[in-house]
């Protein structure tokens, strides 16, 4: 939601918007601790308090290496020659940040987080 938020505000301001879904459109494990993940937050919000800790301590993206999809990731970003990219999950700020600089080392991408659950949160 927070991205197409922000691609219907950038677009009409000129700005080229193109949205990636690394977890969403990537591995089959991606995609189901996606959706494990959103039914704790439509269901079971307390559990949100276990599982996004876990998350920071499995350290599934870390480092480059360790991500599902990370050629498709850093093709993509070849491709679109981003002059920013805003990470709408703070848990992609890690690697993915470092896969743009590495898909574009001569002219890496501003990385910006705008995530909704860092703010007023733990």
């Amino acid at each position: 939601m927070r991205a197409n938020a922000l691609r219907l505000w950038a677009e009409p301001r000129g700005h080229v918007v193109k949205i990636l879904r690394p977890l969403e459109q990537g591995s089959r494990l991606y995609r189901a601790g996606t959706g494990l993940y959103n039914l704790i937050q439509k269901t079971l919000p307390a559990l949100h308090g276990l599982y996004f800790p876990f998350l920071e301590k499995a350290s599934m993206h870390r480092r480059p290496t360790f991500i599902l999809g990370a050629r498709e990731f850093s093709a993509a970003v070849r491709t679109c020659e981003p002059d920013l990219i805003l990470s709408t999950h703070a848990h992609l700020n890690h690697a993915y940040w470092e896969l743009a600089r590495r898909a574009l080392p001569a002219s890496p991408p501003a990385f910006v987080t705008y995530c909704g659950e860092l703010a007023d949160g733990p």
